[in-house]
């Protein structure tokens, strides 16, 4: 990629300005406070966009510090590059109402999309850009990001011969399906402790149910032994009927036998009365002295007054007889009745416990049935929880192959090691006329040099030659995952070499077939480029 111009809107304080650039070594020059880094992260804010944070971090991010005081609609800006052979220009609006992202390829006047721009980008990520090509003031370090990328680059090209394979990625996808088998499981085992505790549950009311049934059979049982064994009842009343009126004329006939015997002790009592007036009756008549027919007949009348008087004494005492026997009778049915409609009635309620109790027992035994299954059903699940899982084989898979892929990143690190070792070693050497040529690199891309005498941790040296130790890094680094596509964007990073470094340094980058962008404060950058007859282009920036 060659950026052949930029146009800046509207960017922090720089409004409205042109910038043409060429292939090679620029510089661009321009006194403090020209707008030098503001340059820089213009070109980093077109090519990957500015994202807006929140919280705090949103008062120190790139959008806040650039963002224009003065009509900040216009806030953003156009490029022209030149990339696989083809000419494009890209417009971008950061405004946070109407962002804008327009690439357009001038040779066939096509529109383009953001993933044309990244395959344009040689599928850098901003993180490359920042810690390889792009350098900005005090940050000739890199940065961890560094240490992560190259190393899926190198794990993507070792199995792919391209870079489309991201290590990093393919370790947090395992991760992620490990934890969710992980919750899977958690899941499943707190359904089944769920399902367990709600089939306790049910015992429990299952077993209250069966202690309440219990109690109420022996309490329907109680009831029943109260009630004593079943009373006969008499279902004919007419039975009882005919026996009353076989005993009333019984008490007749021996009413009449007590009146017939009555009758005649009151007609031998009439004629022991009458029987001394009639043999006065007769002598008078022997002696011729027979009284009037008036006192014949009043002894008469008496006599047969006697006989019915006691006739009629008779009849009242049969009677009343009579009548005390109805009055028996009648009270006699109705204690009948009574008590045959207290026996039917104890009888039904004895009928009805025995169908209670009948049908508690039939409860009880269904409750039983139905508790032994409840057991059996919680015996097997609480027994489901000690085996093992379906998720438990996938984890220890996942497991299984997050070690093999720690194993392979460990042995490209190694590899990585080597070729990123070897070429920051060359580029060290030629710009330091070979004063130090070898440099070990660990895991974390912690540096040491090796001196003709020993070898020296980095942060032993002085800071001219540890720049010129990252700066060997960062373009080794550019070089593997940028396959140098994009320009080297240096920000007053020299203000640590002396002439001599500086030289070595500027030598080195003429010769490298990119576009370098120096930005700096000072003219001896170019006052060198000159001595040295080394082609650049220069531009001031006012």
């Amino acid at each position: 990629m060659v950026i052949r111009k930029l146009n800046i809107r509207n960017f922090g304080k720089i409004t409205d300005k042109t910038v043409e650039l060429s292939e090679g070594v620029n510089i661009l020059f321009g006194p403090n406070e020209s707008g030098k880094t503001t340059l820089y992260h213009f070109l980093k804010g077109m090519l990957f966009g500015i994202s807006r944070k929140r919280g705090k971090a949103a008062k120190q991010d790139a959008y806040s510090s650039y963002e224009p005081w003065e009509n900040p609609g216009s806030f953003g800006g156009t490029i022209w590059f030149e990339g696989n052979g083809k000419n494009y220009r890209l417009v971008r609006s950061f405004t946070r109402e109407y962002p804008r992202f327009e690439l357009t390829n001038l040779s066939d006047g096509g529109r383009c999309t953001m993933q044309d721009l990244e395959e344009l980008l040689g599928g850098v990520s901003e993180a490359i850009y920042e810690n390889t090509v792009s350098v900005g003031q005090l940050k000739s370090v890199t940065g961890p990001d560094l240490t992560r990328e190259l190393t899926n680059y190198m794990a993507a090209c070792q199995g792919t011969l391209d870079n489309r394979m991201n290590l990093e990625r393919a370790n947090q996808l395992l991760k992620m399906h490990r934890k969710g088998f992980a919750d899977q499981k958690d899941r499943n085992a707190r359904q089944l402790q769920k399902e367990i505790e709600k089939l306790k549950a049910k015992e429990e009311v299952l077993v209250k149910d069966t202690e309440s049934l219990r109690e109420r059979f022996e309490v329907l049982r109680s009831q029943r032994e109260g009630l004593g064994a079943r009373s006969h009842v008499i279902e004919d009343p007419a039975q009882d009927d005919r026996i009353l009126s076989l005993a009333l004329e019984r008490a007749r006939s021996r009413s009449y036998a007590v009146c017939s015997f009555l009758g005649a002790v009151a007609a031998g009592a009439a004629f022991a009365l009458q029987f001394p007036f009639t043999l006065r009756l007769r002598k008078a008549a022997l002696a011729g002295e027979l009284p009037d027919k008036t006192i014949w007949m009043q002894a008469c009348r008496l006599f047969w007054l006697v006989i019915c008087l006691s006739l009629l004494l008779f009849s009242i005492h049969l009677a009343l007889k009579s009548r005390t026997l109805k009055q028996r009778k009648e009270r006699l049915l109705a204690a009948l009745d009574r008590q045959s409609h207290q026996k039917r009635k104890k009888n039904e309620l004895r009928d009805r416990l025995e169908g209670s109790m009948e049908e508690t027992l039939t409860q009880i035994k269904e409750k039983r049935a139905d508790l032994d299954n409840l057991r059996e059903e919680i015996r097997q699940l609480e027994a489901q929880q000690d085996l093992p899982v379906i998720q438990d084989k996938e984890i220890e898979a996942v497991n299984l192959a997050l070690d093999r892929l720690q194993e392979a990143s460990q042995a490209i690190r190694t590899q990585m090691g080597r070729q990123l070792r070897d070429r920051t070693s060359e580029i060290l050497s030629e710009i330091t006329e070979g004063k130090y040529g070898q440099i070990f690199l660990d895991e974390d891309l912690r540096m040491t040099v090796n001196t003709a005498e020993r070898a020296v941790e980095v942060e032993r040296f002085s800071r001219g030659t540890i720049e010129q130790i990252y700066f060997s890094l960062r373009m080794a680094s550019g070089e593997l995952l940028g396959k140098k596509e994009l320009p080297v964007i240096l920000d007053d990073i020299f203000g640590m070499y002396d002439d001599e470094r500086l030289s070595a340094a500027l030598t080195w980058l003429s010769r490298q077939n990119r576009q370098v962008l120096i930005c700096t404060c000072h003219t001896r950058e170019a006052e060198l480029m000159r001595k040295l007859g080394l082609e650049f282009y220069e531009v001031e920036l006012s």
